[in-house]
């Protein structure tokens, strides 16, 4: 499976962990960003895809998060391995730029699902859900907030829920509530790189 967005922040990891938590699966989970040696493939993911899995009935699944930093040469031998343990193993690929997974990964090894949430019709259901969400999250922190003052951020952030979190967390660690200042706060990340570009 290869669940792709060109926007970060839409959920694929969590769909991934999600499946396998569903499933009770046995995971070998790799940040495929900073782990994308050949010998992480060798080493770790050929191993746990030859070995039995220790629950009795269940799945195995490899978690490549962030795949479009894997090498070629590691995308070449994630499809021997793909081949080699389809049997016994499965594989979620989740990326940003499908573009740099190789043609033989995108096609027929793996079915893709396009995470991209911009369609109009896309945000007109997914837009309240996320407010709902941001909404249930702050009533339970007991947080002061301001609904339209959210729905306006949800918008502004939208479809990154990540962003939308992040934000949140980061002015309310400032100013004890969510109000309208948070329309035209700067995240000090954002800051951070803003700062080092120039």
């Amino acid at each position: 499976m290869l669940l792709y967005s060109s926007t970060p922040g839409t959920g694929k990891t969590t769909l991934a962990k999600a499946i396998c938590e569903e499933l009770d699966a046995t995971v070998l989970e790799v940040n495929a960003s900073s782990d994308n040696g050949i010998e992480i493939a060798r080493q770790q993911i050929a191993k746990f895809a030859a070995t039995r899995s220790p629950k009795p009935n269940s799945p195995k699944i490899v978690i490549l998060d962030e795949a479009d930093g894997l090498t070629p040469k590691f995308q070449e031998a994630l499809r021997g391995y793909i081949e080699q343990f389809a049997k016994t193993c499965r594989f979620i690929l989740t990326c940003n730029y499908i573009t740099q997974i190789i043609p033989a990964l995108r096609q027929g090894r793996t079915q893709a699902f396009d995470f991209n949430l911009t369609k109009p019709e896309q945000k007109t259901v997914l837009l309240p859900k996320m407010v709902a969400r941001l909404a249930g999250i702050l009533k339970f922190k007991k947080i002061e907030y301001d609904e339209e003052v959210l729905k306006e951020l949800a918008d502004s952030l939208y479809p990154s829920l990540r962003e939308m979190i992040a934000t949140i967390q980061q002015y309310y660690g400032l100013y004890g509530k969510i109000d309208s200042g948070i329309l035209q706060f700067k995240r000090v990340s954002d800051e951070l790189g803003k700062l080092i570009k120039e």
